[in-house]
């Protein structure tokens, strides 16, 4: 069993670590590693100060062992609705977390509408994001757009 709890500047390896491993590069839009500079300015402006225009969570297993991570940023002004992501710790893909992570998160913020993006050729998170609700609504330049209404 999964929780999620706000992100703190304590996460910061895990965080770095996950995002410069090569899948996740691979399904990202940037493609490259972050440079830890980089790094440690976004989380100053995103864990340390983002709220509420950002919600960072960690996913967490019952022992307290951090797996994953569910990004959400204000994709409008009034903040109603955000742009998602998840990125999962390289040892626990392919066992369901994601997902569960992903339902968790969307509870949490069942009340703003959600957008994604997604590698059109990323499977397992296009899997993941419509067995929680998300629907497609295009594809364009090698990404799979997909939007949740609020609840």
């Amino acid at each position: 069993m999964l929780y999620l709890r706000p992100a703190t500047m304590e996460d910061s390896a895990n965080l770095l670590l996950w995002r410069n491993d090569p899948e996740t590069c691979a399904n990202s839009r940037n493609g490259k590693p972050i440079p830890p500079r980089r790094h440690d300015l976004w989380m100053d402006i995103n864990v340390r100060y983002g709220f509420p225009t950002r919600v960072i969570l960690m996913a967490e297993t019952g022992d307290n062992v951090a797996i994953g991570v569910v990004d959400f940023a204000a994709a409008s002004p009034d903040l109603m609705v955000f742009d998602v992501s998840i990125t999962m710790a390289p040892k626990m893909r392919g066992r369901g977390y994601g997902q569960e992570a992903l339902a968790l998160g969307c509870k949490r913020m069942a009340a703003k509408a959600l957008k994604a993006e997604i590698k059109s050729e990323n499977a397992a998170s296009r899997m993941i994001f419509a067995r929680c609700g998300f629907i497609l609504v295009r594809e364009i330049d090698g990404f799979a757009q997909f939007r949740k209404e609020p609840a």
